[in-house]
């Protein structure tokens, strides 16, 4: 996949040049060919893209335009209503239940995607954590760092700056994790393509398109539990056989909900 950068039509020359210079800034993080817009229709250049995607620069976001008319830009919502679910419960959310993450944690999250569930960590991990987010595919991986630290719509200020906290790596996790040290983090945290799919957003029909699907191994898991000090955890939908097929001794889920967490406790091993 070679994704083609542009801009929004913009007739001020100041604004299009700051543009043009951040999407070449992308095209350059993830390998992709940056074209000027010089007034050129979207159509025409979905035409040139031949099937790849095309990344229009704009003031206040980078849409992603796909084939069959889909398309995606980053927006921290899911994080945002999942804040305002744990404000008015006053209950943890069943990410940070599962994790038990604290005030100064350091947390790598090995399969970033959308970056929700970082900010969440991030949000409970304080300014003294610290959170590593992975992301394989170059194009998440881009678009994803550009909305965490460049995110101008309304939001609360605790979420402005936990994504402004988290550190976004392009990475395949497994060799991430063959790299650390042991115990170089708190908890280390996947959350995968679910094997056995669940109705979905279409943020996360997107986020297959554009993502790349590895599937866990115990031997990943293996280098989880060496760099972890605290828990490895794995976000799955409930009754789902992957938890027992990586060993994972422990799950929990709500009888509300479809998705289940699987956790060790390193200290148990």
């Amino acid at each position: 996949m070679r994704p083609l950068l542009t801009t929004s039509l913009e007739k001020q020359k100041e604004v299009r040049l700051s543009l043009e210079k951040e999407a070449l800034e992308i095209a350059k993080e993830c390998g992709g060919i940056f074209v000027p817009r010089e007034k050129r229709p979207l159509q025409e250049l979905m035409e040139k893209a031949q099937g790849n995607p095309v990344v229009v620069v704009e003031k206040e976001k980078a849409c992603v335009y796909l084939p069959g008319g889909k398309t995606f830009h980053f927006h921290p919502g899911s994080a945002v209503l999942r804040f305002k679910t744990m404000q008015a419960t006053q209950k943890p959310d069943p990410l940070l239940e599962a994790a038990q993450i604290r005030e100064g944690d350091k947390i790598l999250d090995c399969t970033l995607g959308l970056g929700s569930d970082a900010i969440i960590a991030s949000l409970a991990a304080g300014k003294d954590g610290k959170v590593v987010g992975l992301e394989h595919s170059s194009l998440l991986y881009a678009l994803v760092k550009r909305g965490l630290k460049k995110w101008k719509g309304p939001i609360a200020p605790a979420i402005k700056e936990a994504m402004t906290r988290i550190e976004v790596i392009n990475a395949d996790c497994r060799q991430f994790l063959a790299s650390c040290p042991e115990k170089s983090f708190d908890v280390v945290y996947f959350d995968p393509f679910f094997e056995q799919t669940i109705p979905e957003s279409q943020g996360m029909q997107l986020l297959r398109m554009l993502g790349k699907n590895t599937p866990l191994t115990a031997g990943v898991i293996a280098q989880a539990l060496r760099a972890a000090r605290r828990r490895v955890v794995i976000k799955e939908r409930r009754g789902s056989p992957v938890f027992s097929q990586l060993g994972f001794p422990h799950v929990i889920a709500s009888n509300s909900s479809r998705l289940a967490y699987g956790y060790f406790e390193v200290q148990e091993r």
